[in-house]
């Protein structure tokens, strides 16, 4: 005869239930034990590969800061080095320039130890000066050890200038009160009028002042070549 649907358990069968129970808990427990296993990994990997890309922006961003100032030193380096040598060849040029035009002034200065080559431009200076102001009556500067020279030349400029200009006479005065000073003066002359005035500057240091002028352009370009 079976056993009634109302009618209790027996102890062997709550224990089996019991045991059911127990198993079927603990399956539930690892299932839930893995899903929250899996779900950390899960979260843990993304976490960590945020993590990472931060790292590997502030890395990056780092580096570029670096890369960025490593490169502005560097053109501070280079624009230090291109200044000294634009300076250095600057200097060097103007070296060559100096040495040229000293050159030059030594030549002139040459001529005066020939009396009468120097004898020849010193006319020449004194007549020009004279065909620029233009005038009847004029004062002539000189060195002092040049005055013995042009006077002795005197007589042939005055004749030469009333020829040239058709006026009817001509005073020429050398001054015997203010000398070229050597020293800043290689030679040549000053022409003034009566009245000082109007000056005319023929000296060899004012014509090598005019031709540093006038050529500087062209030597400048040769230089750079």
């Amino acid at each position: 005869m079976s056993q009634s649907l109302n009618s209790p358990l027996s102890d062997s069968q709550v224990n089996d239930e019991l045991i059911k129970m127990q198993t079927f808990i603990k399956k539930e427990a690892e299932e839930k034990a893995k899903e929250i296993i899996l779900k950390a990994n899960q979260e843990y990997e993304i976490e960590k590969q945020s993590l990472v890309k931060e790292e590997i922006v502030l890395i990056q961003e780092n580096n570029a800061n670096k890369l960025k100032k490593l490169n502005l030193q560097n053109e501070i380096v280079k624009s230090t080095i291109n200044n000294k040598m634009r300076l250095k060849i600057l200097e060097n040029k103007n070296q060559i320039l100096n040495s040229l035009f000293e050159s030059a002034l030594n030549h002139l200065n040459a001529f005066t130890t020939n009396e009468s080559q120097y004898k020849s431009i010193l006319k020449n200076l004194i007549l020009e000066g004279l065909y620029k102001i233009l005038e009847t009556s004029f004062i002539i500067k000189l060195r002092e050890q040049d005055v013995k020279l042009v006077e002795s030349l005197l007589k042939e400029i005055e004749e030469e200038y009333i020829t040239k200009t058709g006026l009817p006479s001509v005073e020429l005065i050398i001054s015997d009160n203010e000398f070229l000073v050597p020293d800043h003066c290689a030679g040549g002359c000053i022409i003034s009028n009566k009245e000082n005035k109007i000056s005319v500057d023929n000296t060899f240091d004012e014509r090598i002042k005019i031709l540093k002028h006038e050529s500087l352009p062209a030597i400048r370009k040769i230089l750079d070549l």
